[in-house]
């Protein structure tokens, strides 16, 4: 028992988070009956899905003590160039979604080799990623935004 103490003592800051995470699960189930059931739980997971994606991508470069200010800026020039692509070219969503994740995947290449090969700080290259990102999304929108679909049942 001793051991397992002075173990969970090194590793403190390591099992925080999950320590939290299941005093959380905890607290939500005695305050609520319907909190852990399956179809709550699915939701959740569902729910949280993307940002648990982006979590993992920024926890990457957090690891490695650099910082990357471009992410934002990147997701959304993903999702513009990603419906330029299906309605401009007139692919399928799947192609349109991969071209995009594809931009995406550059973007971060971009980064990292500029970051790893030139020796330049990760602050300042995906500091003019993120200007670049946001240049480009501009450009293909022409600086407008939609704030619904349009409706083509009618044509």
């Amino acid at each position: 028992m001793k051991d397992i103490l002075s173990w969970g003592k090194r590793r403190a800051r390591d099992l925080a988070p999950l320590l939290t995470m299941l005093v959380m699960v905890l607290a939500f189930s005695f305050s609520t009956e319907n909190f852990l059931n399956l179809v709550n739980l699915r939701n959740i997971f569902a729910q949280t899905a993307t940002l648990a994606v982006a979590a993992t991508g920024v926890t990457f470069v957090l690891l490695c003590a650099e910082i990357d200010l471009s992410v934002a800026a990147v997701a959304t020039m993903t999702g513009v160039v990603a419906a330029f692509v299906l309605g401009a070219a007139g692919v399928s969503g799947v192609a349109a979604v991969v071209i995009g994740a594809l931009v995406g995947a550059g973007a971060g290449l971009f980064n990292g080799l500029i970051t790893t090969r030139l020796g330049l700080p990760s602050f300042m290259v995906t500091l003019a990623t993120m200007q670049i990102a946001s240049g480009v999304g501009q450009h293909i929108t022409k600086g407008k935004y939609f704030t619904r679909c349009r409706d083509h049942s009618n044509t």
